[in-house]
């Protein structure tokens, strides 16, 4: 199953190109930023680490971008999606963990961190 990238960015040049990378890394490709109307440098750095990069001319919230990428991702022909954050908090060594979890295609499988 092709599975997909989806990184919601706003204002996060000081991460998203390490984030991009490590997704890049344990993906393969298909990774996505949507760049939520960002006045730094989000886009031009998450696009030399390698993601595809859809810009919202202004911030339209974290829900619009993730159905901004999970609709590109999906019109490119994945399968499913991944979505983390673009300031690292996630890490992305769980995401293909997360993406194996279920077969059903109408499936939506959450990530619960342990805080205990």
């Amino acid at each position: 199953m092709k599975v997909a990238v989806v990184i919601p960015a706003f204002d996060a040049a000081r991460t998203v190109g390490a984030v991009v990378r490590e997704a890049v890394a344990a993906f393969g490709g298909g990774v996505y930023v949507i760049d939520d109307g960002s006045r730094d440098d989000t886009a031009r750095l998450a696009a030399e680490a390698g993601a595809v990069v859809v810009a919202h001319a202004q911030n339209q919230g974290k829900g619009r971008a993730l159905r901004t990428g999970l609709a590109r991702a999906a019109a490119d022909g994945f399968a499913a999606a991944v979505t983390v954050d673009a300031d690292g908090q996630h890490p992305i060594d769980e995401a293909p963990r997360v993406a194996r979890c279920d077969t059903d295609p109408d499936a939506l499988v959450l990530g619960i961190r342990d805080l205990a």
